[in-house]
């Protein structure tokens, strides 16, 4: 299963975030929570994902990356 990121009439669906390779996270783990969010989803969507993220609002996305994570930073599990 995974998150499914609804944008307008786009749908983008994320893997569960507990699902997170830990290669990503290592290659994040020195960087500020932000920072951190963008290389997963970086390393994770598609080029045409990204795209259709790069257009939500920064207080929707805020909500959106909230409900996905569940509240839960890259330490926890």
């Amino acid at each position: 299963m995974g998150y499914e990121l609804k944008y307008k009439t786009k749908t983008i669906i994320l893997p569960d975030f507990k699902d997170i390779p830990v290669g990503l996270i290592r290659k994040s783990r020195y960087e500020d929570p932000q920072t951190q969010m963008f290389t997963l989803l970086e390393g994770w969507v598609s080029e045409e994902d990204l795209a259709v993220l790069d257009t939500i609002p920064a207080g929707e996305f805020g909500v959106k990356m909230a409900e996905w994570t569940g509240g839960a930073s890259l330490g926890e599990s």
